[in-house]
């Protein structure tokens, strides 16, 4: 069953990549946090995984913050096929709002997908902090190694082995007492992708609701939560959320939809009133393969 598993794997991984042979900039979990939660993290988005979930989260996050995750897909059965790597980067300007900064990184062993994500959000209407807009402006690119794919003389690649391109994402947040609405849509200008014929990436609307600290005695936090995602013809329906517990210093998380069931939790510590150091798993089951062994993602993080 490992063997078919295995064999399984690697026929979608090269059918997706090779056959259609552009780069997908899915989704493919950036985030051990929002991971965790099932994918539930629109309209929370409220630390350094915001860029890449909903961009006007960033407004949220006090000081700085920096986190980085990895992840290797499918790792129990043995194949090295791809990685994943985020990195985030968020500062409050004080009167001019948030920036930020984002990297994503899906290595193959034919090929590599990286976005450069610059941020900006900042509330909206006054000293209330009800409204939060947001956007990014994203530098794609896709390299093929051509010599593992093909022959050099392939017309595919009469024009080069890498491709990049320019893509802008819109993110939206809004409070209701405990009730938290967001909403995104990446990729409005559907940026191509395409090496010899046009492939633009399609745009993608991701809609979320979480409720905001259902707080129970014993110091404990509960925040759950649902997500509506669209791109192209797949659309999903996400629901998940988080246990926070002593002081906030530690988290459970859960969540899922009809393709994987997702866990996780958090540990920081506190060095001082200003300093928190913390470290983020998560374990993704999918659904339609079996004895894959999931996936792992792990992630470190600094508040500062």
């Amino acid at each position: 069953m490992k063997c078919i598993a295995k064999l399984v794997v690697m026929m979608l991984l090269v059918s997706t990549y090779v056959v259609t042979c552009h780069a997908s900039f899915l989704n493919v979990g950036w985030g051990t946090r929002p991971i965790g939660m099932g994918g539930v993290f629109t309209a929370l988005s409220d630390d350094a995984n915001a860029p890449v979930w909903n961009p006007a989260g960033i407004a949220q996050v006090e000081g700085r913050e920096g986190t980085f995750m990895y992840a290797m897909p499918y790792s129990s059965l043995g194949i090295d096929l791809q990685s994943y790597n985020y990195f985030g980067y968020v500062q409050k300007m004080q009167k001019i709002g948030s920036v930020a900064f984002g990297w994503t990184n899906l290595s193959h062993q034919i090929y590599k997908e990286d976005q450069y994500i610059f941020s900006y959000a900042r509330y909206l209407g006054g000293v209330e902090r009800k409204m939060a807009f947001g956007a990014n402006i994203k530098w794609m690119q896709v390299t093929y190694d051509n010599s593992v794919l093909v022959q050099t003389d392939d017309p595919v690649f009469s024009g080069g082995n890498t491709k990049s391109s320019i893509s802008i994402d819109v993110g939206f947040l809004m409070k209701l007492k405990k009730l938290a609405l967001g909403l995104v849509i990446k990729d409005v200008n559907g940026p191509d992708m395409g090496l010899s014929i046009s492939e633009p990436i399609p745009m993608e609307i991701r809609a979320g609701a979480v409720v905001e600290g259902i707080k129970t005695t014993g110091g404990i936090t509960i925040i759950p939560g649902v997500e509506f995602s669209s791109r192209g013809k797949d659309q999903t329906f996400h629901i998940g959320g988080e246990i926070w517990l002593a002081n906030k210093n530690i988290a459970l998380r859960g969540g899922g939809n009809n393709q994987e069931i997702a866990l996780g939790a958090s540990y920081f510590w506190p060095l001082n009133d200003r300093f928190k150091l913390g470290i983020d798993y998560s374990y993704v089951s999918p659904f339609n393969l079996q004895n894959t062994g999931g996936t792992h993602r792990v992630s470190t993080t600094a508040k500062f």
